[in-house]
């Protein structure tokens, strides 16, 4: 009898287990979050542009993992600056991407017009409330973190995505600078900071 009951026991346990090992799983997804993608810092006309080879290696490469996404179902996420005219860091940033410029449009060509876009006005992106209550449907996921710059918003952005309890991979051909020597130390800081190397899925040679 009392075979049966602990037997009875541990079935209960295990089937409590797994429904409950489900439910985590099923709240789980994997999303892919491109930061400023924006005219300023992806076009060498821009007003603070990233290094060419860099910016255009970032563009096909986030661009073949959207691909991958869509064809599976990942949601796409894009956040872009949309700063103050009269904010006094416009001195500091060059007046890049200020609100209703030139400058702050949208320049990733892949990306579809109903893919939430989230503006910010700091370099962290989970900054801005509505990125972070969108986040709050997808507790748990996985990011994909793509954009510019590798030592600024890709770097503040990682670090509030693991705040946040999300794993984060990227990869040093996601994610641009202005030069090369700030790329590189870019991309260590990522890994530092826990932001998994991992290679771009189906990236177009």
């Amino acid at each position: 009898m009392e075979r049966i009951v602990w037997g009875m026991i541990h079935t209960i346990l295990l089937f409590l287990s797994l429904t409950l090992s489900g439910r985590a799983t099923s709240s789980s997804d994997t999303v892919v979050l491109l930061i400023d993608f924006q005219h300023d810092f992806a076009s060498t006309q821009g007003a603070w542009p990233a290094d060419s080879t860099l910016s255009a290696q970032a563009i096909a490469s986030a661009s073949a993992l959207v691909q991958h996404a869509r064809a599976r179902g990942w949601p796409v996420v894009r956040t872009a600056n949309a700063f103050s005219p009269w904010d006094p860091g416009n001195l500091f940033r060059r007046h890049a991407a200020v609100r209703g410029t030139p400058g702050a449009r949208w320049v990733m060509q892949d990306t579809l017009p109903n893919e939430p876009l989230f503006t910010k006005t700091g370099s962290n992106a989970f900054g801005s409330d509505s990125l972070s209550e969108w986040f709050e449907n997808h507790p748990g996921s996985t990011i994909w973190i793509a954009g510019f710059f590798a030592e600024g918003c890709a770097l503040s952005t990682a670090e509030g995505a693991r705040k946040r309890g999300h794993r984060v991979l990227s990869a040093p051909e996601l994610v641009a600078s202005t030069d090369s020597t700030r790329w590189r130390k870019g991309w260590q800081c990522l890994r530092r900071n826990g932001v998994e190397g991992a290679e771009v899925p189906f990236k177009k040679h």
